[in-house]
């Protein structure tokens, strides 16, 4: 499978985004890293900058990718987990605290992807539109099919910069809940 996503980052992650683009090493080699959040075994090329000079508008950048394994056969149906680098389990990785977690700045992340289909396939099963609100994270997720394109928007906001010890645990079994949610 073939792709061409825009990268585009505003505030922490695009002066990120700005100060990778001044070397074209390094750019290419981050480029990489980013693609490889989303789908494992890929790989970047082409890597283009669209906007990295103005402070008004997204940074943003713009790369290939491809990959051998994007779907997977289950019976007679194809199955396709779509893309995402968020990941809320790495934050919570540990089962107990003994200090407060440090989240940092409040901060949100969205991404969308639109998966165009080939002509002649046909799509049997959507992940269902789902949310997770607690007072310092949220995810939602929803799932549009049209035609031939399958579009996902996917939002995950961090809302305070640090969760008591005493609040971890809950936290974290809902943490559990949104990964799964990100795994349908």
């Amino acid at each position: 499978a073939s792709g061409t996503p825009t990268v585009e980052a505003i505030g922490r992650a695009g002066s990120m985004l700005r100060r990778m683009v001044r070397n074209k090493e390094v750019f290419s080699q981050a480029a990489q890293r980013i693609a490889a959040l989303v789908l494992p075994n890929v790989t970047a090329s082409d890597e283009r900058i669209l906007e990295a000079e103005s402070l008004r508008v997204p940074g943003a950048i713009r790369m290939e990718l491809h990959v051998a394994t994007f779907a997977r056969q289950e019976g007679d149906t194809l199955r396709v987990r779509i893309p995402s680098e968020i990941n809320p389990r790495n934050t919570f990785g540990t089962p107990a605290r003994r200090h407060p977690l440090i989240l940092g700045a409040p901060q949100s992340s969205e991404t969308r992807v639109e998966l165009e289909l080939p002509d002649g396939f046909d799509v049997q099963k959507l992940p269902m539109a789902q949310s997770i609100e607690l007072p310092c994270l949220s995810l939602a997720r929803d799932v549009t099919h049209k035609v031939n394109k399958v579009t996902s928007r996917l939002r995950y906001e961090t809302r305070c910069e640090r969760l008591s010890v005493s609040d971890y645990a809950q936290y974290r079994s809902r943490v559990d809940d949104m990964t799964r949610i990100l795994d349908d």
